[in-house]
């Protein structure tokens, strides 16, 4: 059975060059097509692979996806991404240093694999939420700006990539 793959970006030569990735990988069985926001999704697409921006102007447009969504992120996004995340994305990739993260993203969205950093990212917000229910003073507990900012990020489902770009700091991983 052959796959669809919808791209839909605002900027046509990151969704050619994302195709010619998609078409030339070792993906058998996957057919790739090219959407303006336009035109509806096609509902035989197996995942929509989209910018935040486009995604968020389908999202307000009453459109919804068909298929597992696969946001592509770069340093240069913004709180449009945050938006894409409370609009339903299934999986996030930074393509700014290639496409492979994004097709790894593709073969786990293809394979029923859940993105879990997405969904860690999830439970954070929605715990956050549940115990601000009802709080009326909100305090800084000492924090410096930039940590606030950090948290603020955390709390919308920031990509933890991302959250570091946002914010100008370094992940050191342990």
């Amino acid at each position: 059975m052959v796959k669809v793959i919808t791209i839909l970006h605002e900027k046509k030569p990151v969704a050619e060059a994302m195709k010619w990735s998609i078409e030339t990988s070792l993906l058998k069985n996957v057919h790739c097509i090219l959407a303006n926001g336009k035109e509806g999704i096609n509902d035989d697409s197996s995942i929509l692979v989209t910018d935040a921006a486009s995604f968020n102007l389908m999202f307000e447009n009453n459109q919804q996806a068909p298929c597992p969504v696969l946001l592509l992120t770069g340093p240069a996004d913004d709180n449009q991404s945050a938006d894409a995340l409370y609009n339903g994305v299934d999986a996030i990739a930074d393509i700014s240093h290639g496409p492979e993260t994004a097709m790894e993203k593709i073969i786990n969205l293809l394979e029923n694999k859940p993105d879990e950093t997405h969904l860690f990212l999830q439970k954070i917000v929605h715990a956050a939420r549940e115990q601000n229910i009802g709080q009326k003073q909100i305090t800084d507990y000492g924090l410096t700006p930039k940590e606030k900012d950090i948290l603020k990020l955390m709390r919308e489902a920031n990509h933890l990539k991302l959250i570091s770009q946002l914010t100008n700091t370094m992940r050191m991983d342990l």
